[in-house]
């Protein structure tokens, strides 16, 4: 097995590397055809080749592992813990998360001449820039998420990743399981989860974020974020118990208007988007379901910088801003969030706000996984990449200034919102990690037939917002666009993104529905 190091080729060199098809074979550069680096040897390899006969009979089976694969470790310790790929005829590439980044790499990489293993807590990917609409009923869940097992040819395990042996080229692995097969999973239980590690020849970092708190008192014990699904489930049927409880006779006026006052915390296009689709709940399934208390029926959107969707146009922004305030959304920009209790909200000017659903949305945070690793970081905690989106550590000795003083990981790849170039920082958006994820397939596909890599450009296709009312907001290179016609540019773009044609016809055929007959205001 060898591990390359980028940064110290120069020049056309550096982009002329041919890598070998031969299995644990090193790169060959253009000035050194004839010659080899340095091999790394991978003692566990051999480890666990001679002892893989008696490992068997202390594994048990898990529920979420593959076949031949399903073998997991009854101790704990994550020194006892078996490696359970040994290396063999193919190389072997393993994915940490099946975001859009490491999605989109399990998708297109040749799975016919590598051995792929995904590792993520959540056995789905997700289509993210719909997850608004299923929280109030325009789209069901099941339209947005694709079953990670539906892609052929893979391992998938349902784990998170613990630690990374960079020397050993190794990950170790904490099942999401309990070892009673008998129990459901028990949430923070670490002692009763088994840990196992795998072996790779590549590696792909692609595990996300985690919401953006910024330290404020009480944000995850009483706000609702919005990132995954369950996080939209738990939303719905947060708005629908304020709508019923306050429906119920036994009401007061005072806790009517409390509990119908949606407080929504970030103007970035997820808060936008989810206050858009509360109004259009508000104005359609409201009105006919909760008539009796619509006029209870407050929203504000709490933005801290000085107007929503900053990274839109200035004119977009301001006409979506305004568009907000017609639909009688209380937009407060230039304030912060100090403190959140229980039903109730204090900002950076004292004021507070009762409420009786929270949403949060103000941005992502490193997984602690991320956080734990010593590659080069910048200081929002996302992996420093070089122009071939691997992973970058700073030189021994080295002080941290330029892109000459950082050595690069050449089979440890990180993409999608866990990372940022280091010459050019890339949005942390959907958009950005479908491209990388396009990008590391086709380097690994070129590295296993023998091909010379180029180096990643990002190319902005532009943004797309919805701001209620069947308006919304197109910033493309090419085109300005707002109201309706930026609506149906909104609508079809996404329908057309959904990764399988059934998706498609399933994602139409709701908003369909929903458009004829209104949303579902049932409550399970």
């Amino acid at each position: 097995m060898w591990v390359g190091r980028r940064s110290t080729m120069s020049g056309s060199s550096r982009r002329a590397t041919v890598y070998s098809t031969t299995q644990h074979a090193a790169p060959i550069t253009a000035s050194n055809a004839f010659g080899r680096m340095s091999l790394v040897s991978l003692p566990v390899c051999k480890a666990t080749q001679s002892s893989w006969s008696t490992q068997k009979t202390s594994m048990w089976a898990s529920a979420s592992v593959l076949g031949h694969r399903s073998v997991h470790s009854a101790v704990s310790g994550s020194k006892d813990a078996p490696v359970i790929n040994p290396p063999g005829r193919k190389r072997r590439l393993l994915i940490l998360g099946c975001g859009w980044a490491g999605y989109r790499v399990a998708r297109d990489v040749d799975r016919q001449k590598t051995d792929v293993t995904l590792v993520s807590p959540r056995n789905h990917f997700l289509f993210t820039p719909l997850l608004a609409s299923t929280t109030v009923g325009t789209l069901e869940f099941r339209c947005i998420i694709e079953p990670v097992r539906d892609i052929a040819n893979i391992h998938y395990y349902q784990a998170s990743a613990k630690e990374l042996d960079i020397q050993n080229n190794r990950l170790l692995c904490q099942s999401l399981f309990d070892k009673d097969v008998d129990e459901n999973p028990t949430p923070g239980n670490e002692e009763e989860k088994a840990k196992f590690w795998l072996g790779y020849d590549d590696l792909v970092i692609a595990t996300g974020g985690q919401m953006q708190t910024f330290g404020i008192k009480g944000v995850a014990q009483h706000a609702h974020f919005l990132k995954e699904l369950n996080h939209a489930r738990t939303i719905r049927i947060r708005l629908l118990q304020c709508f019923e409880r306050a429906n119920e006779t036994l009401a007061t006026e005072a806790e009517k208007r409390k509990l119908l006052h949606f407080v929504v915390v970030g103007g970035g296009p997820t808060g936008v988007e989810f206050a858009a689709e509360l109004y259009d709940f508000l104005r359609q399934d409201v009105k006919r379901a909760f008539s009796e208390v619509q006029p209870y029926v407050r929203v504000t959107l709490v933005e801290a910088s000085n107007n929503v969707l900053t990274a839109f146009d200035e004119k977009l922004a301001e006409y979506a801003k305004k568009t907000l305030q017609n639909h009688r959304v209380t937009v407060l920009t230039g304030i912060s969030v100090r403190e959140i209790e229980k039903g109730q909200l204090t900002l950076s000017n004292g004021d507070k706000l009762d409420f009786g659903l929270c949403v949060w949305s103000t941005g992502i945070a490193p997984q602690d996984f991320v956080k734990g690793l010593s590659f080069s970081k910048d200081r929002a905690g996302r992996i420093h990449t070089d122009d071939f989106l691997n992973a970058i550590s700073p030189k021994a000795g080295a002080a941290i200034a330029t892109a000459e003083q950082f050595e690069s990981h050449s089979n440890i790849y990180a993409i999608g919102d866990c990372s940022t170039a280091l010459t050019n920082a890339y949005p942390a958006t959907a958009q950005v990690a479908n491209q990388e994820g396009v990008y590391v397939a086709a380097q690994i596909n070129h590295k296993a037939k023998g091909e010379p890599v180029v180096p990643f450009r990002y190319q902005s296709k532009g943004m797309l917002a919805y701001i209620g009312g069947y308006t919304a907001i197109s910033d493309t290179p090419w085109l300005k666009l707002t109201g309706t016609k930026s609506w149906i540019l909104w609508r079809s773009a996404y329908l057309t993104t959904l990764i399988t044609c059934s998706k498609k016809l399933l994602g139409g055929m709701h908003w369909f529905n929903t458009f004829l007959f209104g949303g579902e205001v049932s409550q399970f």
